[in-house]
């Protein structure tokens, strides 16, 4: 008989359930399913774990970051919340600086 199991999401401490791995109705479910409990917290861990490790740029992640719901971004663990705020605060310091060339660069012609 299949069974569920109770999960807690590991980004934002969602529970939920999972078919039991050994079942065979766990054929269907993603293997993301056993940490995360949405594609959302996927997502956004993925790309927070890519930006830290170097794997894509500041401006790479805030792109990928638009795309997501980061409505519950206060439920997300301490790192995470981190390392989105220092997406969102490069990405806007690199936003000013460039607004800056460009108005710097019309000032002068």
């Amino acid at each position: 008989m299949a069974k569920r199991i109770k999960k807690k999401c590991i980004l934002c401490g969602t529970e939920y359930e999972i078919w039991c791995p050994t079942c065979k109705e766990a054929l269907s479910q993603p293997i993301w399913k056993n940490e995360f409990h949405d594609k959302n917290c996927l997502d956004i861990y993925q790309i927070c774990s890519n930006y830290n490790m170097k794997k894509i740029s500041v401006k790479n992640a805030k792109i990928k970051l638009d795309k997501c719901d980061l409505s519950k971004k206060d439920d997300f663990t301490l790192n995470t919340q981190k390392i989105i705020k220092e997406i969102l605060d490069k990405s806007k310091i690199h936003k000013q600086k460039q607004t800056k060339r460009i108005k710097d660069k019309k000032d002068s012609d």
